[in-house]
């Protein structure tokens, strides 16, 4: 088969889409040596990879950049031009029934927390829904997010499949040394410290995350990785008026390369938001041996089991009681630590591009 991907996010977009587009092409590319894939890249994308070594697969830039009209439009007349025989999607589909299209659904969050998004979020939204009603097959990435779709779309159920976020290889534990040491300098980071990584927006709790950081028994700081999204709230006033300054440290921006090495040197890895479609942070702290609090709701808990301490997002003691376990407890610290380390290793991106190659095989069948 001759499959077209929506590559859109392959090499740059929002940190989960970009980690899900980019892994799991990676792999099915590794995998598949049967099938032959277009990856339909951005304008000013570059069009080689060097780590795509197998000759099964084609980058080709597709015009405009805005996702809507590229994938609605422009991916028809480029599926037709390059002969497909079927489309693989992130979120839309193009206005076309003549070749089968698979779409990805990472999350339906704007249906159960429409608060937490803009009005034009919920515009584009809108277009999403129509797209999850028109494709022929729906992957998502976690259990959670499959029983929202088919509670809001009960009739597309039947066609839903999961295929899990992982973790890139570069999220490991590693040795002491001057790699880890010149990231310490860089950001003047202490001893001891807590991280989070993510978007800086209202629904990952910031605000509720500080205020039980400013009751925790020990003097820790937070570093906050991560830029300031729509949605976003005065992340810096609210800490002036807790007179936080001092604890709550905003990196902006971190290279991905660096994240795995803040990760190492953090001594716990904070991240409850009110809900999230799969959660993708957590699970790379817990490759990189760090002990995770994390929220007990949505898709977190089916994410990190039990391997981390998980809290009500609306409690700020719980949050409290937890940094306060997590801080004050080393053999606590290193049992997660463990923990965390083997059910890291549960996730793969080769099992989910297994799983979409099984699909792929649904419609040769046809």
């Amino acid at each position: 088969m001759r499959i077209g991907i929506d590559a859109k996010w392959y090499f740059f977009g929002p940190p989960g889409g970009h980690t899900y587009v980019h892994n799991i092409l990676h792999s099915l590319a590794k995998l598949d040596e049967k099938n032959r894939y277009i990856f339909y890249v951005r304008p000013g994308d570059p069009t080689e990879d060097p780590a795509l070594s197998t000759g099964n697969v084609r980058l080709t830039r597709l015009s405009p950049s805005f996702s809507l009209i590229r994938v609605k439009y422009a991916l028809i007349k480029a599926a037709r031009s390059d002969n497909l025989d079927l489309l693989f999607t992130q979120s839309l589909t193009p206005l076309t029934r003549r070749i089968p299209c698979v779409i990805t659904i990472h999350d339906v969050l704007y249906k159960d927390f429409p608060q937490y998004f803009t009005l034009w979020e919920r515009i584009y939204f809108h277009f999403i829904n129509k797209s999850i009603r028109q494709a022929n097959f729906i992957v998502t990435v976690s259990n959670y997010t499959s029983e929202r779709i088919k509670y809001w779309f009960p009739a597309d159920g039947s066609r839903v499949m999961v295929t899990p976020n992982s973790i890139n290889e570069r999220f490991r534990v590693l040795e002491p040394g001057e790699e880890l040491a010149a990231v310490r300098r860089k950001y003047n980071l202490p001893s001891e410290f807590l991280l989070y990584v993510g978007r800086l927006n209202a629904r990952k709790n910031l605000p509720r995350l500080f205020r039980a950081l400013r009751q925790c028994s020990y003097d820790v700081p937070l570093v906050c990785v991560g830029k300031k999204d729509w949605k976003s709230e005065p992340l810096e006033r609210i800490v002036e008026n807790l007179q936080m300054n001092k604890r709550i440290i905003f990196t902006g921006f971190v290279p991905d390369e660096e994240i795995p090495l803040l990760m190492n040197l953090a001594t716990a890895f904070v991240y409850v938001p009110y809900a999230e479609g799969f959660g993708i942070p957590p699970l790379e702290a817990m490759a990189c041996g760090t002990p995770v609090v994390t929220s007990n709701t949505t898709s977190l808990p089916e994410v990190v089991g039990n391997a981390g301490l998980l809290v009500s997002p609306n409690s700020e003691e719980e949050i409290t009681e937890a940094l306060n376990k997590i801080m004050g407890d080393a053999e606590l610290r290193a049992e997660l630590r463990q923990r965390g380390l083997l059910r890291a290793k549960e996730f793969s991106w080769d099992k989910s591009a297994r799983v979409l190659i099984n699909v792929w095989e649904k419609f040769q069948r046809r």
